[in-house]
């Protein structure tokens, strides 16, 4: 089969240049224009990824700017990604396009409430907005995380269209959700406000001061009507702010049905216009609540939750450990285990963190 051949472009040339197309000794002229690349762009939609997932170059837009002043965005099979890692935290990546490279930043998260941890950095002077996938957390259970306030942020506003100033919002889905913001009561001082159906005042807290901030929520996501306790403890261990019977209606209603674990968490930070805010958000961990029930050799447990969870019952003769025995349940609600012994002590962790023991008594 006869075929046409056309002579190479010269790389090194930029302008216009002549092909020559040559067929069964018939030959024409092809006039062309290279261009060289003078420069890219990236961005992408997606900037958070979790442990498992692989980059997604369909959501990253890469354009490329040529010397003759045009642009064009490349085709995501015409351009490279490398230095995604299983590193948690940002990750810079690099994007590639013949000899030209642009930058990008994601987060990689874990799919549980560690991923608080990872979620926001220490001092971010940033207007961000960032929503992270946490798990599924149901039922009774505590989260707690420490803050520190370390200038004023715009006031803040906890409705999804009306992003601004600084809030925590614990989330059934991307849609809805409750929690605190935060909005100025002095130079020195924020007013702690929470925000579901309704906004209902918790306290006051100071700028530049460190304070755990606790949730205990009841009947999550199991139609029963959720409510959450937000206590905020300073430094000392002293209580400063409180506020019980919260509304969470969005995540268990009696009246709807509704039964919507909590699944996300955003934290979002909005410089003020005179200011850079700095927040501080750290040492976010997880409990759950429990009751131990122990007859004779029948051990009976009521878990809110089963993330981190673990359980174990022990039998002592004269102070020694003679039988140890590992319940850790694997249902929520309520489980019984027989065990081969009576034990004197029932444990339960939740990531190294105690919430209920059950001692024998004489």
């Amino acid at each position: 089969m006869n075929t046409y051949t056309v002579s190479e472009i010269d790389k090194d040339i930029i302008g216009e240049q002549t092909l020559t197309v040559s067929y069964l000794g018939k030959t024409t002229d092809l006039k062309i224009t290279v261009k060289s690349v003078s420069r890219i762009t990236a961005q992408t939609s997606k900037s958070i990824y979790y442990l498992g997932e692989n980059i997604d170059k369909n959501t990253i837009t890469v354009t490329a700017y040529y010397s003759d002043g045009t642009s064009s965005v490349l085709n995501s099979n015409e351009f490279e990604v490398t230095g995604f890692g299983n590193t948690l935290g940002k990750q810079t990546l690099t994007v590639t396009y013949l000899d030209k490279t642009a930058y990008l930043t994601i987060q990689l998260l874990e799919a549980n409430i560690a991923a608080l941890n990872k979620l926001y950095e220490t001092s971010s002077t940033t207007s961000e907005l960032t929503t992270a996938q946490i798990g599924s957390y149901s039922g009774d259970f505590t989260l707690e995380h420490t803050v520190k306030i370390n200038s004023i942020p715009a006031n803040g506003n906890t409705d999804k269209n009306n992003a601004a100033g600084f809030f925590v919002r614990f989330m059934a889905d991307k849609q809805t959700g409750g929690g605190w913001y935060l909005t100025k009561k002095s130079d020195t001082e924020l007013n702690v406000a929470w925000k579901n159906t309704r906004a209902s005042f918790v306290g006051t807290i100071k700028l530049g001061e460190t304070y755990t901030f606790r949730y205990n929520f009841t009947n999550v996501g199991n139609g029963n009507g959720a409510t959450v306790t937000l206590t905020v403890i300073d430094s000392t261990g002293n209580t400063v702010a409180s506020a019980s019977d919260l509304n969470l209606r969005n995540f268990s209603d009696t009246a709807t049905g509704r039964t919507s674990p909590i699944t996300y968490v955003q934290i979002y930070n909005q410089a003020n216009a005179n200011s850079t805010s700095s927040v501080e958000f750290a040492n976010a961990r997880y409990y759950t609540t429990s009751e131990i029930t122990v007859n004779g050799q029948n051990v009976a447990l009521s878990i809110g939750c089963l993330t981190d969870m673990k359980g174990y019952a022990a039998k002592y003769s004269n102070g020694i450990l003679t039988d140890l025995a590992d319940i850790t349940p694997t249902t929520t609600g309520q489980s019984t285990v027989l065990l081969q012994f009576e034990p004197d002590k029932v444990f339960i962790w939740n990531d190294m963190t105690p919430v209920d023991f059950w001692q024998k008594t004489e």
